[in-house]
């Protein structure tokens, strides 16, 4: 988060202590993690409670409809909390805003917290704000502002907003998850399609071997490096091309002569 959001979401908590009991989670409008709770993390903030350590505060929304207050960000220190205890009031920041100012909120800090989102994640909590659509092309969310949120680009945002207004004229339900809305559009004829679909395969190998190639490229690039070339054979020229539109690549050079085998 930079440091002119940082300022705008300070701006928009004040600081105050709550009763674990008064506090609750809403994880279908505030939970963008695909496979929700890590149960060693919160095992082990669990531990740093237990011997007295005080956790940073948790931000929390009040909940206009019935009083109590939602996590936004600190999923895991609110169950480590209730695991020791449970009536007891702890620091949180309180964040004043609307309903969709506070998903936005609680997105923003899922992708900036030390334990990363997947891009299948990122995308899915973005198409969940985009689908907070308030009427034809009316959205409670600047572009930037979701995007932002989530961390991608405002090109996919824009696509989003193109493929549900799509499926608000097809009268089709509106899918959970981006890539199901894509699906359901794949027959619709739109050239911005080309890249919406581009993107969506591209998070679905991210999530299938994104991490894996990460670390390989660490430990050993030159391994990786006769991979590619092996298992992609004469491909590997063409996929090196690609990548030239995001990483600094000359696709003139020859990089087999450049592998240390």
């Amino acid at each position: 988060m930079t440091q002119k959001n940082n300022a705008e979401a300070l701006a928009k908590t004040r600081r105050t202590k709550l009763k674990i009991s008064n506090i609750k989670t809403d994880p279908s409008s505030f939970q963008f993690r695909k496979h929700g709770l890590d149960p060693a993390h919160v095992t082990e903030l669990a531990a740093l409670v237990k011997r007295g350590v005080v956790l940073d505060p948790m931000v929390v929304w009040r909940n206009p409809t019935d009083g109590y207050y939602c996590v936004l960000a600190g999923h895991h220190r609110h169950q480590a909390y209730r695991r020791n205890c449970k009536t007891a009031a702890v620091q949180v920041e309180v964040f004043s805003g609307s309903f969709e100012e506070a998903q936005a909120y609680a997105l923003r800090s899922n992708t900036k917290n030390q334990l990363p989102m997947t891009t299948e994640e990122r995308q899915n909590g973005a198409w969940r704000l985009v689908c907070q659509r308030t009427g034809e092309h009316e959205y409670p969310l600047s572009i930037a502002n979701t995007a932002r949120s989530a961390g991608i680009s405002t090109s996919q945002v824009s696509n989003m907003r193109k493929v549900l207004e799509r499926l608000h004229k097809m009268d089709e339900h509106i899918p959970e998850t981006w890539f199901e809305a894509l699906g359901r559009t794949k027959d619709e004829e739109d050239p911005s399609d080309d890249e919406a679909r581009l993107e969506a395969h591209y998070a679905k190998m991210d999530a299938a071997f994104g991490s894996a190639l990460t670390e390989a490229g660490r430990r050993c690039p030159a391994a990786l490096g006769k991979l590619f070339a092996c298992r992609l054979g004469p491909d590997f020229h063409t996929v090196m091309s690609f990548a030239a539109y995001d990483a600094d690549y000359d696709p003139d050079h020859d990089y087999e002569d450049d592998l240390p085998f």
